[in-house]
């Protein structure tokens, strides 16, 4: 499941930085 994890960490750093950009 490491396509999976790798979305979830994309994902995960592409909202983290949306948020820190807001």
């Amino acid at each position: 499941m490491l396509l999976a994890v790798a979305i979830r960490g994309y994902r995960g750093s592409r909202i983290g930085s949306l948020t820190e950009a807001q």
